[in-house]
């Protein structure tokens, strides 16, 4: 199932088993977390939005490897 079918940004799908729904989310929402990433974060090196080598961090690669190893055994 190709969900990317929209050339416009602004776009959240949620799809399961069921099929999908497409949201469009222009006006809707904002940018706050990328606000506070990229300028006091990347540019002067601070933690606002995460803590980069703490627990925050660690806790997000352990879930993208888990859902990683769940998505290779669906496949198989």
């Amino acid at each position: 199932m190709n969900i990317a079918i929209e050339r416009k940004g602004h776009q959240l799908y949620l799809v399961d088993d069921d099929g999908k729904i497409s949201l469009d989310l222009s006006g809707r929402v904002g940018t706050p977390f990328f606000s506070e990433l990229v300028l006091p974060d990347c540019l002067h090196r601070t933690e606002n939005a995460m803590m980069q080598w703490r627990w925050h961090a660690s806790q997000a690669i352990e879930l993208c490897l888990c859902a990683q190893t769940a998505a290779d055994a669906a496949q198989e």
